[in-house]
Order: C-alpha cells, then sequence, then structure tokens
C-alpha cells in the first residue's frame, strides 16, 4: 500500500464523500488542509491549475475527481467494494447521477438566503462576500449551470421519491444491497444540506 494523502477542507462535500469511501475501506490517510478559496498556491501548483476540492495524492501521483478517486481507492484495497461485483454499472450511474444531478438540487437549496445567512451568519461579512465572488468565478465560462431555487424545491420531493423507492427495493440500509459508491455519492448532498436548519 501507499501512503495517501487528502486535499482537502472540512467543510467540502465531496471531500466529505472522499472521507467516507476512505473509512469505509479503513485505509490510512494523511491529511493536508487548503483554503475553502482561491488563491491555493500549494494545491494549483501540485495539481497543474486544478483549484477544485478534494484532491488525493498517492506518491507523484494526483488523483482529481471523486470518481477517479473511488477507482484508485478500490485499487489500493479491493474490499470491502465501492463496486460491488455485479453492481458495477448500476453503481457507478447512480453515483454519477447523485453527484451531478441531486448535488446541483442541494447547492441551490443550501445558497437559498436563508441558509446563507443561517451557514455564515457568525463570519465576517467579507468572507461571505469572497466565497461568493469564489464561487462565482469557478463557475463562470464552465458548462455547469445552477438549478433555480423554486426548481429545485420542486424536483427535490421527486428526487428524494426515486431515492426511497429505490432503497424499498432492496433489503436492508444500501441503495443496491450491500455498501457502495453510490451510497456514498447519495450521502454527500444530504450532508451539505444538513448544514443549516433551513436546509
Amino acid at each position: 500500500m501507499h501512503e495517501l494523502i487528502l486535499h482537502h477542507y472540512p467543510t467540502s462535500p465531496f471531500a466529505e464523500m472522499t472521507r467516507l469511501m476512505l473509512g469505509f475501506k479503513q485505509l490510512s490517510w494523511r491529511s493536508v488542509m487548503i483554503p475553502a478559496v482561491m488563491p491555493k498556491p500549494d494545491l494549483t501548483a501540485l495539481t497543474g491549475g486544478y483549484r477544485k476540492t478534494p484532491v488525493l495524492q498517492v506518491g507523484a501521483d494526483i488523483y482529481c475527481d471523486t470518481a477517479l478517486i473511488a477507482r484508485r481507492l478500490e485499487a489500493e484495497k479491493a474490499t470491502p467494494a465501492l463496486f460491488p461485483e455485479g453492481q458495477e454499472f448500476n453503481v457507478a450511474s447512480f453515483a454519477h447521477w447523485a453527484s451531478a444531478l441531486v448535488f446541483q438540487h442541494a447547492v441551490s437549496l443550501v445558497f437559498q438566503p436563508e441558509s446563507i445567512a443561517a451557514r455564515f451568519g457568525s463570519l465576517p461579512p467579507e468572507f461571505l462576500k469572497t466565497f461568493i465572488a469564489d464561487r462565482t468565478a469557478l463557475f463562470s465560462g464552465g458548462n455547469a449551470s445552477r438549478v433555480p431555487l423554486e426548481q429545485a424545491k420542486h424536483q427535490w420531493p421527486v428526487l428524494m421519491s426515486r431515492l426511497q423507492q429505490q432503497l424499498e427495493r432492496e433489503q436492508g440500509d444500501f441503495l443496491f444491497g450491500e455498501p457502495s459508491l453510490a451510497d456514498f455519492a447519495m450521502a454527500h448532498p444530504l450532508w451539505f444540506l444538513r448544514g443549516t436548519p433551513v436546509t
């Protein structure tokens, strides 16, 4: 096994997903705390300009996406499996849906004005201004679009009913019968929503 170094910050939802995967696999890892907002000179020097969180470092190899990190952790330690045999496609597809579509809805709900006030109310106003400017710059010019708040509020019950339906199809507490990447990908948007009493 190699030394695993996770570059992250505590409130990052995708870092939480990675921390959950590391714990599930019972892997030892070291932590490097990075800033939540730019500039991130040490991280961007390490990654060649990539600024998102988290980043997994294994020796001289750098993994910059949670889907890729999951596959690297699977290669590091095969059991327990993030991609159970016979469910690889279902798990990967569900994880993509949760990390993209469900997470984008969660972002809209988390960043509604009442939730922002609860989440950042005790922090200096300068930090909130810097944070919002940083996240605006992160998505400007890209292909990511924000789900309008009213749409997110309307669609959230539908997304959760689909989740409930999948859970009811399996015995136990996991989406595909046994723990998998799908569960961790669904857990992080829900964890993000639990960050304020509003959501």
